[in-house]
């Protein structure tokens, strides 16, 4: 995986530094052929711009892709740590689908609304219980 990514940005940062030792000699044959010196001045130094956020895009782009990938991890496992704890698990607890299933139905049997009428919020209990019993057992 890490030539994948390194293989990309080293052929462009070749291609850039071959670009950047151009420049001079582009400069020398415009001063040679009398072209007014300033449009070519302002031209390089616009292109080395371009060059320099190009090179800055290609190394970040790989980075940028990585640092996402770790956010949407740390975010799932708090979604899974959620569902745990919805089910009456410790925190940090890893249960087997058949305990996972058997929390479920404990869970459920406490807070179903056809069980606990009085109770305005056992209908969204019992919803949440669901929804974490799905989650874990990806049914």
């Amino acid at each position: 995986m890490f030539f994948i990514i390194s293989f990309p940005i080293a052929f462009t940062l070749d291609a850039t530094i071959n670009i950047i030792l151009l420049i001079p000699t582009f400069l020398m044959i415009c001063y040679y052929l009398f072209i007014n010196m300033e449009e070519v001045l302002n031209f390089c130094i616009d292109l080395y711009s371009k060059i320099i956020k190009l090179a800055i895009l290609i190394i970040a782009t790989p980075f940028a892709v990585l640092l996402i990938f770790l956010f949407i991890t740390m975010l799932t496992k708090t979604v899974e740590e959620k569902a745990y704890e919805e089910l009456g698990f410790d925190k940090g607890v890893r249960a087997s689908e058949s305990e996972i299933n058997k929390a479920f139905r404990s869970r459920a049997l406490k807070c179903h609304p056809d069980k606990n009428p009085n109770d305005p919020n056992a209908a969204s209990k019992f919803k949440k219980i669901k929804s974490a019993h799905e989650l874990l057992t990806n049914s």
